[in-house]
């Protein structure tokens, strides 16, 4: 669920797409996984705004609900068992098979490493199962060629090339806006109290 990993890995998918001369499933493939990434960066920055009183385990920005690691190896791993279902029929369920296997084991180092309880990796799995309805409601059909795989790759060695020791920090990204949020909140409400005070300090001189 790195996404280091998972980004490149998305980007080769839509190669693959592309060079299988399927720029539908390019475009749903980028799209699904973009909504992702913002779906779990938002719900982490309301759970950042709320605070404590609903997440237990705040401290840690990327702790919060829903498990972004899981939800981005759902959608990307199973987008791979997709693809790879979609180059050759049989390969479906072994490729659907070792995804799930991923994602469990994903979702069960979350846990054994405290980073999340299992609610918010159930969450992310759902959120990333979502995201794979989507992707095949977009994308209902269309083949893929075997001949799509080296470009694949060549794909994601560019793309991990560039992306690598820039991981994208969702949690920090998460921790600013919040930040600048309750910074405006207080602003308004600092300018609000000055505004009752003037206005009271009139009314105490008539």
């Amino acid at each position: 669920g790195e996404s280091w990993i998972v980004v490149p890995l998305a980007g080769a998918l839509a190669v693959w797409c592309l060079v299988s001369r399927q720029p539908r499933g390019a475009l749903a493939l980028v799209a699904v996984t973009a909504a992702t990434l913002v779906l779990v960066v938002a719900m982490k920055l309301v759970g950042q705004l709320i605070g404590p009183r609903w997440q237990p385990h705040w401290d840690y920005i990327s702790s919060l609900f829903p498990s972004g690691h899981a939800a981005m190896g759902t959608v990307v791993y199973g987008a791979l068992a997709i693809c790879l279902g979609r180059a050759d029929r049989r390969l479906l369920m072994p490729a659907a098979t070792v995804a799930a296997v991923v994602v469990a084991l994903l979702g069960a180092q979350r846990v054994a490493f405290h980073v999340h309880p299992w609610l918010d990796v159930v969450g992310g799995v759902a959120l990333g199962a979502a995201a794979l309805w989507a992707l095949v409601r977009l994308w209902p059909s269309g083949g893929l060629t075997p001949i799509g795989v080296p470009a694949s790759t060549l794909a994601v060695a560019l793309i991990v090339h560039s992306f690598y020791g820039r991981e994208i920090d969702s949690a920090r990204m998460v921790e600013r806006a919040a930040h600048e949020f309750r910074a405006a909140v207080a602003a308004r409400s600092e300018e609000h109290t000055s505004e009752l005070q003037s206005r009271l300090h009139l009314v105490c001189r008539l």
